[in-house]
């Protein structure tokens, strides 16, 4: 099984960010932040060792 590794600092602190800026005043249309992630493959969820 595979999966997709996030930054919970950089998540959080991003969302932090954003949010003090609309609590200050800022009035801008709402947008969209992409953070980084990384996929991490694990053989775990393979078929490949199953014998039939």
């Amino acid at each position: 099984m595979s999966v997709v590794s996030q930054d919970p600092v950089a998540l959080g602190a991003t969302a932090a960010n954003l949010l003090f800026s609309r609590i200050d005043g800022d009035l801008s249309a709402p947008r969209s932040v992409v953070l980084l992630t990384r996929l991490i493959v694990r053989g775990s969820g393979s078929v490949g060792g199953l014998r039939g």
